[in-house]
């Protein structure tokens, strides 16, 4: 439900305040009980199970970090590899369904996904290659 602990317990305790029910399958918790109020035994292992996924969070990030810097001491490159980004060009090239459709705009960015069979991230790319082409265009 989220990586901070205080925005999962703030979000609980909104829903909760709504009516709505909160339940954690693999646990069996429900923050409201057969009445439609607030558990509160519930409340505290949520809160519990919350700071627990915060903490882990922390650690995965603290061993990714850790392993990046003892990769880059031999002189390791981390990142993507030079030159390996599409130029905007080439994005237009293997992406003209979609730009065909941003064109006519008449299709919203899911819409487009949904009838090219990409994800939507895929027509975001072609969308801004699309305005890098036109701002390209318009500067000359």
């Amino acid at each position: 439900m989220g990586r901070d602990a205080m925005d999962v317990r703030g979000l609980i305790l909104g829903l909760t305040a709504w009516g709505v029910c909160t339940h954690v399958g693999n646990k069996n918790l429900r923050s409201l009980d057969k009445r439609r109020r607030k558990d509160n035994v519930t409340m505290m292992l949520l809160g519990i199970l919350a700071d627990l996924a915060e903490m882990e969070r922390e650690t995965t990030v603290e061993r990714i970090v850790s392993g990046q810097q003892e990769a880059k001491r031999p002189g390791k490159h981390i990142a993507r590899p030079k030159g390996s980004t599409k130029s905007a060009e080439r994005s237009l090239e293997e992406n003209k369904r979609e730009v065909d459709y941003f064109r006519e705009d008449r299709c919203s960015v899911r819409e487009i996904a949904t009838l090219c069979g990409v994800s939507p991230n895929t027509v975001l790319k072609a969308k801004r290659a699309l305005s890098a082409e036109s701002a390209g265009s318009a500067s000359l």
